[in-house]
């Protein structure tokens, strides 16, 4: 056999073999390695943040007094008894003011209560009318209220100021305020909570109750009661 002959047609065998590889091998890493899709970065759009709902008011439009309270409050009296707002909310429990041997159950827990009257009186004359007669002993002199600084103090809310008197125990009791105002005195009695007192070994328990008014919530509400009070004529006073 004439190897130069054969040499050409040899080195087109290579070449061809070559090829042959060179396309196996393109064909695998395409399989294997198939083209990946461009990445996109997604596009987020702000939201805008949930309002604080409004609470829902009711405005008291009186002869002597008008204002406004949250419509969660219970509506009672009127003007020429007195006038009662309040919030409860059914809980059975035993009454943590009841001293005495008996234990006494209560059904509703009231985590709100305040009473609002108006005088065409002098201060004097209220709180002698409101008091009783060893408190106005001690601390009515003159027609003045002593101040005692965490028993009788002076307070302003707003256009209205006057006196505080705290008085209670163990977490029971009340605070009277006395406003004067237009020749008038507005008397406000504000009842402790002592179920959401500290004291109370069964506040935290209490406290988790759906649709409680907490402490600082009571605070609150019996404020913007207060600044929202406004004193018109003294026809219809008691």
């Amino acid at each position: 056999m004439d190897v130069k002959k054969m040499a050409p047609m040899i080195a087109a065998f290579i070449i061809l073999i070559a090829a042959i590889v060179v396309f196996f091998l393109s064909y695998t890493s395409q399989d294997i390695n198939p083209p990946q899709s461009p990445l996109v970065t997604p596009t987020f759009f702000p939201t805008s943040p949930t309002p604080t709902p409004t609470p829902k008011i009711n405005t008291f439009q009186g002869d002597s007094l008008s204002f406004d309270y949250p419509k969660l409050l219970t509506f009672e009296g009127n003007e020429q008894t007195g006038i009662i707002l309040s919030h409860k909310v059914q809980y059975p429990h035993q009454d943590p003011c009841d001293f005495s041997e008996g234990v006494q159950e209560l059904e509703y827990i009231t985590d709100f209560k305040t009473e609002i009257k108006v005088f065409s009186q002098t201060l004097e004359e209220v709180i002698i009318n409101s008091q009783n007669s060893s408190f106005v002993q001690d601390n009515l002199i003159q027609g003045e209220l002593q101040i005692s600084p965490g028993f009788i103090d002076e307070i302003q809310n707003g256009d209205l100021s006057g006196y505080r008197v705290t008085q209670g125990v163990e977490g029971c009791g009340k605070y009277d305020y006395y406003y004067s105002k237009n020749g008038q005195i507005l008397h406000f009695v504000r009842y402790f909570i002592p179920e959401l007192n500290p004291i109370n070994s069964n506040s935290q328990e209490y406290l988790s109750i759906e649709g409680i008014i907490h402490p600082e919530q009571e605070t609150q509400i019996f404020d913007q009661i207060i600044s929202s009070v406004e004193l018109n004529s003294q026809s219809s006073s008691l």
